[in-house]
Parts: C-alpha cells; structure tokens; sequence
C-alpha cells in the first residue's frame, strides 16, 4: 500500500507495526492522527483507515479504534 501524501503513508505503516503484541502509544496516536485528518475530509486519511480495517492480523482493541475513528467521521 502506497499513498501519495508520504505522512499518511507513515502514519499507515506506524499502526501496522507488529514487532510488539500489544498496541503501543505511537499506534493509538497514529490511529487518533488519522481520524483527525478524516473528519477533515483527507481522502487519503480515510483510505488508510478502511484498509487498516481490514488487515487481518491487527490487534482487536487497534481494530475498535479505528472502527470507531470511522464512525466518529461519518464515514461508517
């Protein structure tokens, strides 16, 4: 996954990291950050967040965060 606005693309890769088993702050934030920039109408923010939505092996807490990020927006 590539976008062209490269903060989002960090913010993007900061929530995928897996190298601990539970969520780390800079997640949470990187989460929060995202769901700021979409409900600001940042396409890119909130393409981000449908596929982290739908990655597969993201922690459930991380998952409810950005369920509700969506649903906050307006966008689910």
């Amino acid at each position: 996954m590539e976008f062209s606005d490269q903060n989002i693309f960090a913010l993007y890769l900061s929530v995928r990291t897996e190298m601990e088993p539970m969520i780390n702050d800079i997640q949470r934030e990187a989460v929060l950050h995202l769901g700021t920039l979409t409900r600001n109408r940042n396409f890119e923010a909130m393409e981000a967040l449908h596929y982290l939505s739908r990655t597969s092996n993201l922690h459930p807490l991380l998952r409810e965060m950005i369920s509700t990020e969506l649903r906050t927006s307006g966008v689910i």
